[in-house]
């Protein structure tokens, strides 16, 4: 590990603390995005009964097939 004066070590540890607090926020923002996304597909079923899944295909050389609530866009 790389070590510099007192001044500069001060700098880095400020610099891990925020990223630190970033990678929180960041994890906070994807659960509230799950959260959205699973409020999201209850209310397609609640308003259309089930969800209406057609076949999606990737257009590569080995691309795999999804299926995909033409709705709300669910994958399953």
């Amino acid at each position: 590990m790389v070590r510099g004066t007192d001044e500069q070590e001060k700098q880095k540890r400020n610099l891990y603390e925020k990223i630190r607090e970033y990678e929180i926020e960041i994890a906070t923002c994807k659960n509230q995005i799950n959260d959205i996304n699973t409020s999201i597909t209850q209310d397609c079923v609640k308003k259309h009964g089930i969800h209406d899944f057609e076949l999606e295909a990737e257009a590569t050389l080995y691309g795999g097939t999804y299926f995909i609530c033409k709705n709300c866009g669910y994958e399953r």
